[in-house]
């Protein structure tokens, strides 16, 4: 299925759809599904199997055919199909039985004295992380560098896709106040980790987030409709000009772009500017503001 943009307002965003121009896979047909949008992205059009073909070559039948093999959930998709084995961790009913992930029954038996997970937050950030069998599994232990003079280690952060801890790099350092005022901060798409203090992150090249050190979970990878965030984190666009795909937990209320607005908080009240207009919310000093242009 093509990803079409769809003009929501104040930004453009991706959604599954199908056009002239960006056609459905090869033997799918378009339809349009006039449904009322409450949310956007809307897609108004989706690719749709003919009547009991094998659009994606996994031999397995759409579900709604008569015939064996059948039940296929995903027809476009031949990495899913009944008989293949939950991965327990991806969001998809991968065996077409009608659950996903940890609620299918096929996750977590196996996992002996380790506890079984559906996501990374399941397990103990920085020394397990959720594998593909739905078991928390031991992380690698890193050894860190050798940084060469003008440069410091970074201070450690859990991958935000596994939650083990990342390579621990060699960034720029300057003459910075010894201090002690935490900062969470922004190294990389998406790669929270506390600094010392403001002059630390700034120095080595990383954006301040919100005050304060980084909460636990913070920075991890989430979708809104698969793994989520913990509690007192939610789960925004880490980077909407260039992946509508990457978003990372981030502590509630703390924003880094207009877009994160309103960060999980409370939304801002209403503002009627001079021109009688109602003022947009925007991301200022890390936090979701209603500002008049001027």
């Amino acid at each position: 299925m093509a990803q079409l943009c769809y003009d929501c307002g104040s930004f453009s965003a991706c959604a599954d759809g199908c056009s002239p121009t960006k056609p459905c896979p090869s033997g799918s047909q378009c339809v349009q599904t006039r449904q009322m949008c409450l949310t956007c992205p809307c897609p108004q059009s989706r690719c749709e199997a003919p009547a009991c073909v094998d659009v994606d070559g996994d031999g397995y039948l759409p579900q709604q055919c008569q015939g064996i093999p059948g039940g296929d959930c995903a027809p476009f998709d031949p990495t899913v199909h009944p008989g293949v084995r939950e991965s327990c961790t991806n969001g998809k009913d991968d065996d077409c039985n009608g659950l996903i992930d940890m609620a299918d029954p096929a996750c977590g038996r196996l996992c002996g004295p380790a506890p079984s997970c559906g996501s990374t937050l399941d397990c103990t950030l920085g020394s397990t992380s959720c594998g593909s069998s739905g078991c928390c599994e031991g992380c690698p232990v890193l050894s860190p560098p050798l940084c060469m003079m003008g440069s410091c280690i970074s201070p450690p952060a859990p991958n935000p896709d596994t939650g083990c801890m990342l390579d621990i790099r060699c960034i720029p350092c300057g003459v910075c106040p010894a201090v002690v005022a935490p900062v969470c901060a922004q190294l990389g798409r998406g790669d929270a980790r506390t600094f010392q203090n403001r002059c630390h992150a700034t120095t080595g090249g990383a954006t301040v987030i919100h005050e304060g050190a980084c909460v636990s979970g913070e920075g991890l990878s989430c979708t809104p409709t698969g793994p989520g965030c913990v509690s007192g984190t939610y789960c925004r666009d880490a980077c909407p000009e260039c992946d509508a795909d990457l978003r990372r937990c981030t502590k509630e209320g703390a924003c880094v772009n207009d877009l994160d607005c309103p960060a999980g908080g409370p939304t801002p009240a209403p503002i009627t500017c001079s021109n009688g207009a109602q003022a947009p919310m925007r991301c200022v000093n890390n936090a979701c503001v209603r500002v008049c242009a001027p």
